[in-house]
């Protein structure tokens, strides 16, 4: 509610202490954002593993797009776009108390992003992204590394395999977490 509450303040506040609250806005919109991302795993109402999950990620990107074209209006009308702002972060905030995570904004909203707001740059979540990188940096080293390990002790070429699939275990707990069993979707794009 802090958001709304940015908005509040900067649509009352007329002065150059109203443009210093925009930016506490732009701010808060950045928060929200990142909520409204994680909002399909924090709100506890789909599994870990459901097939809806992608749905969700791509309806939450696309609120966070919907989102950021509202902010980008400030730039435009100033104080006069904060009441559209609000509304749009108390229907998101509503939404997500009803658990209601795939229905966070309705789709006329979310139109408006091929209509009105085209220019607007699609919100990416790069932490997959992120821990791909970090999973395949991190298997590369620790297979190399066990790899020289067992030359260098003189160990048979049959430990070969189980040093490479130990190093791939460590790397998907290294990228991500409570969860390695997520590096398995990345087998069919390396012939697994």
């Amino acid at each position: 509610m802090s958001a709304v509450s940015s908005c509040g303040q900067a649509y009352q506040a007329r002065d150059e202490q109203g443009l210093e609250l925009l930016l506490n806005v732009a701010a808060s919109l950045a928060q929200v954002e990142e909520a409204v991302l994680r909002a399909h795993r924090t709100r506890g109402v789909v599994r870990a593993r459901s097939h809806r999950r992608r749905a969700l990620k791509e309806h939450a990107a696309r609120v966070a797009t919907r989102l950021r074209a509202a902010e980008a209006q400030l730039a435009v009308d100033g104080a006069a776009a904060l009441p559209e702002v609000a509304e749009l972060l108390l229907t998101v905030t509503e939404r997500y108390l009803e658990g209601k995570v795939g229905n966070l904004l309705d789709k006329d909203e979310l139109d408006k992003l091929d209509n009105e707001f085209v220019d607007v740059e699609p919100v990416r979540d790069h932490r997959q992204s992120l821990r791909l990188i970090t999973f395949v940096i991190s298997f590369v080293l620790l297979a190399a590394a066990g790899a020289f390990g067992a030359e260098s002790l003189g160990l048979p070429g049959a430990v070969e395999p189980i040093v490479i699939g130990t190093a791939g275990v460590i790397a998907a707990v290294l990228a991500y977490g409570k969860q390695p069993g997520k590096a398995l979707e990345w087998l069919p794009f390396f012939g697994g």
